[in-house]
C-alpha cells in the first residue's frame, strides 16, 4: 500500500526521513506544486491529489508546522 507524504509549509520531505513503514507499505513524497495565477485552494488541491493513485488502496500523511 502506497502511503502519500505531504509536508507543512516551509518544509519539504526531509521532515519524514527517520519514518521507516511495516513491510508492504511505500513512502511517496508528493511534494508542492506552483500555483497557478489566481487558482482557488480547491483548484490547487484538486491537481496536488492528481499525483495520488486511486485506483489502489493508500493512506495521506500530512504535516503542519
Amino acid at each position: 500500500m502506497k502511503v502519500y507524504f505531504i509536508s507543512g509549509l516551509a518544509a519539504d520531505n526531509r521532515v519524514f526521513i527517520h519514518i521507516r513503514l511495516p513491510h508492504g507499505f511505500e513512502m511517496v513524497h508528493l511534494n508542492w506544486i506552483q500555483p497557478l495565477k489566481n487558482e482557488s485552494l480547491s483548484n490547487y488541491a484538486l491537481r496536488l491529489a492528481n499525483k495520488i493513485d486511486t485506483s489502489q488502496p493508500f493512506v495521506v500523511v500530512g504535516l503542519s508546522m
